[in-house]
């Protein structure tokens, strides 16, 4: 009796070939669904970059001359050229400030001063929003998201 439980511990130490079946069979799927995730991460950040970059873009061709401050559909067609292989929506406008904070309209631009420092700050501003997709559905984590970057600069 004991020696037959001392064979059939040996047999189960010994047999290392379904072990490692069993455990490649579980690891496998877990990698592959790893890999997955940091797939989709990865294209969600260069979503992320590419719209940033593509309203930096915009935002710098605005600000470039008075003569482009006012020039939105450009500043917009800038986006849609700088865009890749997203189907981005940018929203471009301009707004004027004191130093302190306080915003003016910027059809007073020319006529309104700021107390104690004297023409407001003249700025464009570019708002970019895409709609990014996983690949797969994880727990806990939305599979549809709206990525929205801004980009502003003074007028030069």
């Amino acid at each position: 009796m004991l020696t037959s439980i001392s064979h059939r511990l040996k047999d189960l130490t010994n047999s290392r070939r379904g072990s490692v079946m069993v455990e490649l069979g579980l690891s496998v799927p877990l990698i592959f669904i790893f890999c997955m995730a940091a797939g989709d991460f990865a294209r969600l950040y260069y979503h992320g970059l590419t719209a940033q970059g593509a309203a930096s873009q915009a935002a710098f061709y605005g600000a470039q001359t008075h003569g482009q401050n006012g020039d939105f559909a450009g500043m917009e067609q800038r986006v849609t050229d700088d865009q890749g292989p997203m189907t981005a929506s940018a929203t471009a406008s301009q707004w004027c400030g004191c130093p302190d904070g306080t915003e003016i309209a910027c059809i007073d631009h020319g006529t309104t001063t700021c107390a104690g420092y004297g023409v407001p700050l003249a700025y464009v501003r570019v708002q970019v929003e895409d709609s990014f997709s996983t690949i797969g559905a994880y727990p806990r984590i939305p599979q549809n998201t709206t990525i929205r970057q801004r980009a502003w600069m003074r007028i030069r």
